[in-house]
């Protein structure tokens, strides 16, 4: 357990439709025992929280941020490589050092980096910039609070709920999630998560639901996967990847090892845009042979 009143992250990151990582000043407390923990931040502010996701260009900048009044210091960087048919599943994520990776001009709000950021991966799976940082609007001070508790029912099955209220000039908005976890067997989870949000902006209101379900079976030689995801149009207070926000999508994955060096893997899935019922279907079926150094992949 701790308690403390500085400068803070609110660090919500365990779930996704709940995930809420600022950096404040305010206070902040967590606790985490054998079967309860909670994390609980509280911060009055005059800063608004923007995220921006960049696409890698394959150069080293400059990259144009949308706002010319970043708070100094605030700014979270990443490279995340997203898979190129499921957006939501990142692959790989290597945060960002100040002076040692980029360089960030506050009053222009530009990024220079040291090295070229590519577009794609050798795979081809996308790769993008992803900057978390806070803007001083000039206004008057609001709050901004929240917090997720999880208890753990009984051996396997853990529930969780979250709640975020976030105060900014000419805007505020308020978010509630569940969540739950439940290991069926000792090979196959299920997981759920549903969410919905209110916000107000500039007198116009925005409210939308979301929900996430997850079965998975992991063995030494056999694994799968079923899920479905729907995220509303106007769903969030803008902690979400934009690239899964007005989506709805469901499908199946499998993989099998039948020996050592031979991997056998198949999916199928349907996306659907809420927005103009636009669809996209995709099936795969891939194997792949490692014997030493060596892979093939068909």
């Amino acid at each position: 357990f701790y308690a403390m009143y500085g400068d803070i992250e609110t660090g919500l990151t365990v779930t996704d439709l709940g995930r809420y990582n600022r950096s404040l000043t305010g206070f902040k407390s967590e606790y985490h025992g054998d079967r309860f923990s909670y994390t609980a931040f509280a911060a009055e502010t005059e800063q608004n929280f923007v995220r921006e996701e960049i696409r890698g260009d394959g150069t080293s900048g400059l990259y144009h941020l949308g706002s010319q009044e970043i708070v100094y210091n605030s700014e979270k960087i990443v490279l995340q490589t997203r898979d190129r048919y499921h957006p939501e599943v990142i692959l790989n994520t290597v945060p960002m050092t100040r002076h040692f990776d980029y360089n960030i001009d506050y009053e222009g709000g530009t990024l220079f980096f040291k090295r070229p950021i590519l577009s794609k991966d050798q795979n081809l799976n996308p790769v993008y910039v992803v900057v978390d940082y806070e803007v001083d609007s000039g206004g008057q001070k609001s709050y901004s609070y929240g917090g997720r508790a999880a208890l753990t029912v009984v051996q396997g099955l853990t529930l969780g709920i979250t709640h975020l209220h976030e105060g900014d000039t000419g805007a505020d908005g308020s978010l509630y999630a569940a969540d739950a976890s439940l290991t069926i067997l000792p090979t196959l989870t299920l997981s759920a998560e549903v969410a919905t949000s209110r916000r107000r902006q500039n007198g116009d209101g925005f409210e939308d639901d979301a929900l996430i379900l997850d079965l998975a079976h992991e063995s030494e030689r056999f694994s799968a996967r079923t899920y479905y995801r729907d995220i509303g149009s106007d769903f969030g207070l803008g902690h979400q990847n934009a690239s899964e926000i007005g989506t709805r999508k469901y499908g199946v994955q499998a993989a099998w090892r039948p020996t050592p060096v031979l991997t056998l893997h198949g999916e199928g899935f349907r996306q659907i845009n809420r927005d103009n019922d636009a669809s996209r279907e995709v099936a795969e079926f891939r194997a792949t042979y490692s014997i030493g150094n060596l892979d093939l992949r068909g």
